[in-house]
C-alpha cells in the first residue's frame, strides 16, 4: 500500500509569485508528532484546516486558500485512511 494519496484540484490557482498549486499529495501513515498538531485546533473546519495541512506538510494558509469544493474533496478523500487513528487518543 502507498504512504500517500494525491488529489487533484477542480480548481488550481497561484499560490506565491513561483508556485501553482494544482494538486495535494497527502501522507497516509502520518507521526503521532504530527498529529498533536490537532490538539489545539478548535474543533470543526479549523481541525480540519490544520489536519490537511498536517496530512500534505503545506501551510495552512495554502490550505485556507482552496475553493470550497476542493477542500471537501481533499477531505473526503483523506478522511477514510485517517478515522481509525483520529480517535485513538480520545477518551
Amino acid at each position: 500500500m502507498s504512504d500517500t494519496i494525491t488529489y487533484t484540484l477542480q480548481y488550481p490557482f497561484q499560490f506565491t509569485a513561483s508556485r501553482w498549486i494544482d494538486q495535494l499529495v497527502f501522507q497516509t501513515e502520518p507521526k503521532v508528532r504530527d498529529l498533536k498538531r490537532l490538539d489545539h485546533a478548535s474543533g470543526g473546519i479549523e481541525a480540519g484546516i490544520v489536519l490537511l495541512s498536517v496530512l500534505s506538510g503545506e501551510p495552512v494558509d495554502l490550505i485556507e486558500a482552496l475553493k470550497a469544493s476542493d477542500y471537501v474533496g481533499a477531505s473526503k478523500l483523506v478522511g477514510p485512511t485517517v478515522a481509525g487513528f483520529l480517535g485513538a487518543g480520545a477518551h
